[in-house]
């Protein structure tokens, strides 16, 4: 429905978009209301390739989505630094002046088809410094392919293993040499049509977390194919003379169907 005077209601969105939510409660004194501008988004899954080095200046990217557990700041897009390549900004977010206190906020992607494909990868630039050995913050990717109720965690590093320059107590801005590109198998993906990517910074207020150049790409499968070689019978034969033929559907193919030329001969799989 539209509106629902329940305490819990149960919405169900048919129509890709972004959507707004307001809750009214009222007594014998009066109402107040809250909205949440749009804090609804429903999509329809994309094809790969994703893409996304956050050189447009709309953040989050079209299609991405924020979630900020504390309300005190969350991921956002930054100028000071670029990854690999030609970028020139990439996303941060500033454990240095926010502390999140062990939240987990989230950059989610759109949904990806990865259906048709044998193989698939992930792709990313980050850049981080600890402040020193207690304020230490971590980065974990996660999946989904059930529109973020369930997730499974495909990458985390923190501390010494994420950081790719040396601690430092001032707020941290990479080089271009304080970069490091990793690599995530998204293979066990492949077949599926629906699959989120969400970047989860694990704040414990040490420095700045810097991410760029997202790259998700496809192998496609391969297309199905077939050996089919004669096992009995003669070749030229006589008229009204039988063959037999053998067939092995290769790259997931199946059992062929038979088909001959003009003779009219018959032809049994």
């Amino acid at each position: 429905p539209n509106t629902s005077t329940s305490q819990n209601p149960s919405i169900v969105f048919n129509t890709p978009g972004t959507y707004t939510v307001t809750l009214t409660a009222t007594n014998a004194n009066g109402s107040d209301s809250e909205t949440k501008t749009g804090y609804i988004i429903v999509s329809t899954p994309v094809a790969l390739p994703l893409v996304e080095g956050f050189q447009n200046v709309t953040f989050p990217p079209a299609g991405w989505f924020l979630t900020d557990y504390n309300a005190n700041g969350t991921w956002a897009r930054t100028t000071a630094a670029g990854g690999f390549g030609a970028s020139t900004a990439s996303a941060l977010f500033d454990n240095y002046n926010i502390d999140e206190a062990g939240s987990r906020d989230r950059l989610s992607s759109p949904k990806y088809d990865f259906t048709g494909y044998s193989a698939a990868t992930m792709t990313f630039d980050v850049a981080y410094s600890r402040y020193n050995a207690t304020y230490s913050d971590s980065l974990a990717v996660l999946v989904s392919t059930d529109c973020g109720a369930t997730f499974t965690q495909v990458f985390l590093k923190g501390g010494t293993t994420l950081a790719t320059a040396p601690d430092l107590t001032t707020a941290f801005t990479p080089t271009a040499a304080q970069w490091r590109t990793e690599s995530v198998s998204m293979t066990p993906y492949v077949g599926q049509g629906n699959v989120m990517v969400v970047f989860q910074n694990r704040g414990r207020y040490g420095n700045n977390l810097y991410l760029d150049n997202i790259n998700i790409t496809g192998t496609g499968a391969p297309v199905a194919s077939v050996a089919i070689a004669q096992t009995t019978g003669t070749n030229p034969m006589c008229a009204g003379a039988s063959a037999t033929f053998t067939a092995t559907p290769t790259n997931g193919g199946t059992t062929p169907t038979y088909s001959g030329g003009g003779g009219g001969g018959t032809y049994q799989p």
